[in-house]
């Protein structure tokens, strides 16, 4: 998940749109269907350019990453 933090960084849209689909493919890859859902949504609002659009679905992929994240560490905890 440190490509979320990877995205306030990046000053190119282009590199943006390459972080959110790795993101997408990482998160379906593992089991995060919501995770990947949302990644694709700021990817499909990216091509459009849309800016309020754009800041909305990243501030939902943050908030839908750091619960996934916190999701596993719960997990990891149960098995200790």
């Amino acid at each position: 998940m440190i490509a979320l933090a990877q995205i306030d960084c990046v000053d190119s849209t282009l590199e943006r749109k390459k972080i959110v689909a790795e993101i997408a493919n990482s998160a379906s890859k593992i089991g995060m269907a919501t995770l990947a859902r949302v990644a694709r949504d700021v990817h499909i609002v990216m091509a459009r350019q849309d800016m309020a659009a754009i800041g909305a679905t990243l501030a939902r992929l943050r908030r839908v990453g750091e619960r996934s994240v916190y999701a596993i560490y719960d997990i990891e905890d149960m098995s200790v």
